[in-house]
């Protein structure tokens, strides 16, 4: 008997593109794993940051190295934020239940991509693309 007869693998998709999340959203939100750590920031943190009843005018900034899975992240946020029928595919329950934003928003995506630049030149930037895709987001 081989290896290959015993394990079986899913292709791994290098780079999610969340221009097309939409696309698989289904396929995105069942192969994301949800440990306890991310459940808790998930639950405590990224979720209360987007209540319509407490309005904190704060963002969510999200960094990480390059295939960290970022886009994977928030490819399943936006998917569950725009679709509530999608939170029954989530693999942490408690994540699940507390998905307060399923269905509540319509997503405008911008995503900023920066390399090594002063917090000054990045935070004029910053502005700059979000002038930028708020006055024309199609």
């Amino acid at each position: 008997m081989q290896y290959a007869e015993l394990i079986q693998f899913e292709n791994l998709e290098p780079v999610i593109q969340l221009r097309h999340a939409d696309l698989s959203a289904k396929r995105l939100i069942t192969t994301y794993v949800i440990s306890d750590e991310m459940a808790a920031k998930l639950t405590h943190l990224i979720f209360e940051q987007l209540r319509f009843d407490q309005m904190t005018k704060r963002g969510l900034f999200i960094v990480g190295n390059y295939g960290t899975g970022k886009s994977h992240l928030m490819a399943v946020i936006s998917s569950i934020a725009e679709n509530a029928d999608l939170v029954k595919y989530l693999s942490h329950q408690k994540v699940a239940k507390a998905a307060h934003i399923a269905g509540k928003f319509l997503l405008m995506l911008h995503q900023c991509r920066f390399i090594l630049q002063s917090q000054t030149m990045l935070s004029k930037n910053t502005g700059k693309q979000i002038d930028k895709s708020t006055k024309n987001p199609y």
